[in-house]
């Protein structure tokens, strides 16, 4: 069972891009992932083999890049466990020879596979996958050797990275690109376009945006290389991404950020830069909740002054503000109703534990997540909550507050 949970739990943040938009391929994906999930938990095996594999095979949006190998893996210890053991070898045989699957470790050590170790096709698998893994290592260790630094250089560092999401845009030769430097960033736009006659305005942006993730983050230096690639509208960057993102969207993994520029919408720039450097420094969190709602803090710009608090105060007054327990385990359902309540009660939350408990308990909630929320902070999430909506009835909510105002986000 441990080795199907960790395959779980690396689902969704290592690989994932995050943008202020929804996502409608990814949401039903997630969907069968927790519905995969649920009946895992309620040693339903046959059912959850039944959802992984489909959510193994769902059709997401060109931007994400799912774990497809390790939810196949989920669907074979779950068949496994359901017994049916030849379902189980032919997922196995699948990821062995067409993927192809290289955890050898995993492989012979799950105690969920014991009953698959005296079908004919069980030593033809592992000895494919040792195969596997033995070219996978000879080429990480080359990887490794030439993009390590013995000696850290004060110089800003672009890092490659093999089959990015990014370098296929860049690398077509429907949509050329001009590029420039500016700090840390590496910029691609086109000419002639709102952001070629905009880039002295949009650097100024961009190094606000830096050092606003860097003073929130307590990080002193950050020597990665970052990528932005400037669309000239929201419906060009949808036929390279299959995602309408108004504001842009982050690839942490990859170094990159992807925006629309037009005189019509502000690029969410603070938001986006967060997600890559905060993702790079504090490392993966598996909380959605921390990860969205540092953004939109870092971000802090929503039609009103004062933004987080403020809206949010409204969403107690008419009875909209979400359970605590809900924006922690649920975020992506309510995201999937109402993306924009979701980010900014999410955005609360951070900046409520942030500012009154400081940034050493928020780096350890950010790696352990809320199932640590006592033994980091001292007491319960459910006094937590309660803090939380006694500090929103004490903000003032401005008579002229129009909430219809959110509609399309926050740009």
């Amino acid at each position: 069972m441990s080795r199907i949970l960790l395959f779980i739990l690396g689902l969704g943040f290592n690989t994932h891009c995050y943008a202020q938009s929804g996502f409608p391929k990814y949401y039903a994906f997630y969907e069968l992932w927790n519905k995969a999930d649920s009946c895992l938990t309620a040693q339903n095996y046959q059912e959850a083999g039944a959802y992984f594999y489909i959510a193994a095979h769902a059709e997401v949006e060109k931007g994400f890049e799912i774990p497809r190998e390790g939810i196949l893996y989920n669907a074979a210890s779950s068949y496994a466990l359901a017994g049916r053991e030849k379902t189980a070898l032919q997922i196995l045989n699948k990821m062995a020879f067409d993927y192809p699957f290289k955890d050898i470790e995993a492989l012979q050590s799950d105690s969920t596979f014991l009953s698959l170790h005296d079908q004919k096709k069980w030593n033809r698998i592992v000895d494919k996958v040792s195969a596997n893994y033995t070219v996978w290592f000879a080429q990480e260790n080359i990887y490794t050797a030439r993009t390590t630094l013995d000696n850290p250089t004060d110089e800003v560092v672009f890092y490659p990275h093999r089959a990015a999401f990014t370098n296929k845009i860049l690398n077509q030769d429907t949509l050329p690109f001009l590029s420039i430097s500016h700090g840390n960033f590496r910029i691609f736009f086109a000419g002639n376009t709102y952001a070629a006659a905009h880039l002295p305005e949009i650097k100024e942006q961009i190094a606000f945006a830096f050092s606003n993730a860097l003073q929130i983050l307590n990080v002193e230096k950050y020597n990665r290389g970052i990528t932005l690639i400037l669309f000239e509208s929201v419906e060009e960057m949808k036929a390279f991404t299959g995602v309408r993102a108004q504001g842009g969207i982050a690839y942490p993994e990859f170094d990159a950020g992807l925006f629309p520029i037009t005189a019509n919408r502000r690029p969410q720039f603070k938001h986006e830069i967060f997600h890559i450097i905060s993702l790079n420094t504090w490392g993966s969190s598996r909380c959605r909740l921390l990860i969205e709602g540092s953004a939109v803090y870092a971000d802090n710009e929503c039609h009103f002054e004062n933004p987080i608090p403020t809206i949010n105060a409204f969403y107690l007054q008419s009875n909209q503000l979400q359970s605590l327990d809900s924006l922690i385990n649920h975020f992506d359902e309510i995201a999937v109703q109402n993306d924009v309540m979701a980010y900014l009660q999410s955005a609360g939350v951070f900046k409520y534990l942030y500012e009154q408990y400081g940034l050493e308990k928020m780096k350890l909630l950010w790696t352990r997540g809320f199932g640590d929320f006592d033994t980091i902070y001292g007491f319960p999430v459910e006094k937590l909550e309660a803090e939380w909506i006694d500090f929103l009835k004490s903000v003032p909510i401005p008579h002229d507050f129009d909430i219809h105002k959110l509609k399309e986000g926050c740009g």
